[in-house]
């Protein structure tokens, strides 16, 4: 039986790091990207067997692109797609909204199901 194609819409700020971490112009930038956080990531993608498909703001300048595919290489990851960066996508945008709640919710799921067997400690 193969295994449905699977996508985790990736949001950065407060998922690899503090929402309120400072950006990439930082001096210290010791509170992005955190390493818990990358490896987290990792193993709900290789288990999941998910691409990663980038939604966040990072997204939308090549140097801060570059800096995410850099730290998600460093645990084996890489960016399938990114998110479209057009906002006058009209039906299509809201679609595309949809089927991101409609991916997130079912990770949230089987991420409650894997820590409820004790398979994953958040």
């Amino acid at each position: 039986m193969a295994i449905a194609p699977r996508v985790i819409f990736l949001d950065v700020d407060g998922v690899l790091h503090p929402a309120d971490a400072p950006g990439g112009n930082a001096l210290e930038d010791e509170d992005l990207f955190r390493r818990p956080c990358l490896e987290r990531l990792a193993w709900v993608a290789n288990h999941g067997h998910a691409a990663i498909v980038l939604s966040s703001s990072w997204r939308l300048d090549k140097d801060s692109l570059a800096e995410v595919e850099r730290h998600l290489a460093s645990v084996g990851l890489s960016v399938l797609d990114s998110t479209a960066t057009d906002a006058s996508m009209g039906p299509s945008a809201r679609a595309q909204v949809a089927l991101s709640v409609q991916k997130a919710e079912t990770l949230r799921r089987c991420s409650e199901a894997l820590v409820a067997r004790g398979r994953f400690h958040v």
